[in-house]
């Protein structure tokens, strides 16, 4: 990016997240609720918008305790980004009260969502803002040999909760296993990101997996439940493959994912702290127990594929070099 601009190459923001675009009836993408118009709802959308500012600044504070402390922040890796690219970062950034959040004024931003799996908005996305579709590279290559995964007709519970999380969570994953290992009917495969993880979940019964990494889509494409941490990747694959999810959450927009799978009838969403192993047990089959989970994405997933067939990439390419708006046909 530097480069590109000190050369006066266009530049896209390409996003994995909603957009932060503000708008009445939609919460901010790290926010948890799930939207409704009863009066009860938009009172809690006007008290979260107002509460948002405030959020942000008690999140720059800390940021900077951390700055002055000696660690490399996210404003400073900006401001450093900014500074080699020559780019005039005071006039181009946009606060929208999203933590890491990137938006400049003369910047086109593209979202990999579509409008159907996002909030439904009240106001026109400014003309820069594009859904591009969701773009899942099905065809990537992995260094697993195809295998299978399921066994017979027993349900299979797919367990993944990103490569970036640490913290805590060789505690939560024992919990899960804890509340379907002991399913006779069930089998579970989990993922554990790091090699740490994984032995500290042994020894398992017969009916868990645990690896390290996994080949997902091909997990995925074998699965009936995805209890996943709502990474927009995973999200993006469980539509594709039409697996439902119970989503447990952790920071950043994960939140909004998860309410968003809850407000399109995708799956459920659970409390870290809260849920205990039955309660797990109990949301898991009750996904896994309902047909209309998976009917609805079967649904969902025919709308981003016919989404993403009207996606003009190439003009919007020109649009981008151009730096000036097309024709918006893939546009809300």
């Amino acid at each position: 990016m530097p480069s590109g601009l000190r050369r006066g190459l266009p530049v896209v923001a390409l996003s994995t997240k909603p957009f932060a675009v503000p708008d009445l009836l939609v919460p901010y993408r790290t926010s948890s609720l799930v939207p409704s118009r009863a009066p009860l709802g938009l009172l809690r959308l006007w008290l979260a918008r107002r509460a948002a500012p405030l959020r942000s600044r008690l999140a720059e504070g800390r940021e900077s305790l951390y700055g002055a402390l000696g660690g490399f922040t996210h404003r400073a890796l900006v401001e450093t980004v900014a500074a080699r690219a020559q780019f005039p970062l005071a006039s181009e950034r946009v606060e929208r009260h999203v933590p890491l959040d990137l938006c400049f004024r003369s910047l086109p931003e593209w979202a990999l969502w579509t409008p159907d799996m996002d909030f439904p908005r009240q106001l026109a996305l400014p003309a820069k803002a594009r859904y591009v579709g969701p773009c899942v590279d099905v065809e990537r290559r992995t260094p697993w040999a195809k295998q299978t995964w399921k066994r017979g007709n027993r349900p299979l519970v797919y367990v993944a909760l990103g490569l970036a999380e640490r913290r805590n969570k060789a505690a939560f994953l024992r919990r899960v296993v804890g509340a379907l290992a002991g399913l006779a009917t069930v089998d579970l495969v989990v993922a554990t990101g790091d090699g740490e993880t994984t032995a500290a979940l042994y020894p398992c019964p017969d009916n868990v997996r645990v690896c390290d990494r996994v080949p997902q889509l091909e997990v995925l494409e074998q699965a009936d439940l995805a209890i996943t941490h709502g990474g927009a990747g995973t999200l993006r694959e469980c539509i594709d493959r039409g697996v439902p999810m119970l989503v447990y959450p952790r920071a950043f927009d994960q939140f909004g994912n998860a309410a968003r799978v809850v407000f399109h009838g995708l799956g459920l969403r659970g409390n870290r702290r809260r849920d205990d192993p039955g309660t797990i047990r109990r949301k898991a089959l009750a996904i896994i127990g309902d047909g209309a989970y998976r009917v609805r994405l079967r649904a969902m997933r025919a709308n981003v594929a016919h989404f993403e067939s009207r996606v003009d990439l190439a003009a919007l390419l020109r649009e981008a070099v151009a730096g000036r708006p097309a024709l918006r046909a893939n546009q809300v």
